[in-house]
């Protein structure tokens, strides 16, 4: 029992030390702790260490952009200017993941990181 409440330990301290990263982020770059998915979009593709791929199929572009910022992953894939995905993960959870197909959220709702 004791090593399973050490592995559940270690694991909560890593979920709080990676929502506390991205708290930092989100702050330093909306000057709040929420955000709208377009102004994380905006984030992600005017980072300057972004990568980009992109494909013109059927007559939409079709763009995906990958960010490794500290500890944080974060992907955006977009047809034309309309957002299909975004997620932010650190090395162990996922923080935000967003699918325009089935979310429940608008784009414009702001999303706040829990306390973790």
């Amino acid at each position: 029992m004791g090593i399973l409440n050490k592995i559940v330990k270690k694991a909560k301290f890593s979920l709080n030390q990676s929502n506390a990263s991205a708290k930092e982020r989100l702050y330093e770059f909306t000057g709040t702790n929420s955000a709208t998915i377009p102004q994380l979009a905006e984030f992600i593709q005017k980072h300057p260490d972004t990568k980009v791929k992109q494909n013109i199929l059927l007559g939409n572009k079709y763009s995906a952009y990958e960010l490794y910022s500290g500890d944080l992953f974060y992907y955006l894939e977009k047809r034309n200017s309309r957002i299909l995905q975004l997620d932010v993960r650190s090395q162990v959870h996922d923080l935000i993941a967003f699918r325009s197909y089935k979310d429940q959220f608008s784009l414009n709702t702001p999303i706040r990181l829990p306390d973790a």
